[in-house]
């Protein structure tokens, strides 16, 4: 799959279903979730090229970690809307913004660090999107970010957070960088250590 998708993307999509045919039929979690996993890696070569398609997919995978409500089927779910975002951020932003909602509700739902960690991820693609043409917007999803990254005490939600916040203080506003900056110390040390070495700083 990972090799027909870019060579031939229609075969790629026949083998796919046929997965899915074969997954419903003997009802096996395994099989089901090498499609989803499947199902992941197309919808990531669709994203840019096939939007409407990705969406589609996207909406499929849901479906069916709905229906069998398995780990294993949401985090591809999750992780295949956190890099849909990034394309629908700019082309829809209230479709981006529903998606978030969804993701965020789902992982609120099953409480799992995963799917909490691809949302934030996603909340921060969002934000990063925003803070040119809605600073205030971006901060809003900032703050939720802090929130979730505070309630949950996950290390990988605070460095999302300390990424999140360092990328903001970038845009010309000195006084909202005042609060940044604040924010920013008062963040767990490790992770804005990781978060200023992942962005090369």
């Amino acid at each position: 799959m990972v090799d027909l998708r870019a060579r031939d993307p229609q075969a790629a999509r026949t083998l796919l279903d046929e997965m899915r045919s074969i997954a419903d039929r003997r009802n096996e979690p395994a099989l089901w979730e090498q499609w989803a996993n499947a199902a992941f890696n197309l919808s990531n070569d669709l994203g840019a090229r096939d939007p409407q398609a990705a969406r589609t997919l996207l909406d499929q995978m849901r479906s069916i970690a709905d229906r069998r409500n398995e780990p294993a089927l949401w985090e591809p779910w999750a992780s295949a809307a956190t890099n849909l975002m990034i394309d629908l951020r700019a082309r829809d932003p209230q479709a981006a913004r529903m998606l978030l909602d969804d993701m965020r509700a789902i992982a609120d739902r099953r409480n799992e660090p995963a799917l909490w960690e691809q949302w934030a991820k996603a909340a921060f693609n969002l934000s990063n999107d925003l803070r040119a043409r809605d600073p205030q917007a971006a901060r809003t999803l900032l703050s939720d970010i802090r929130a979730v990254a505070d309630e949950r005490n996950e290390p990988t939600l605070h460095e999302v957070c300390a990424v999140a916040t360092i990328v903001l203080l970038q845009q010309d506003d000195p006084a909202g960088a005042s609060a940044l900056i604040e924010a920013l110390q008062t963040l767990p040390p490790d992770a804005v250590e990781r978060a200023f070495r992942q962005l090369g700083g």
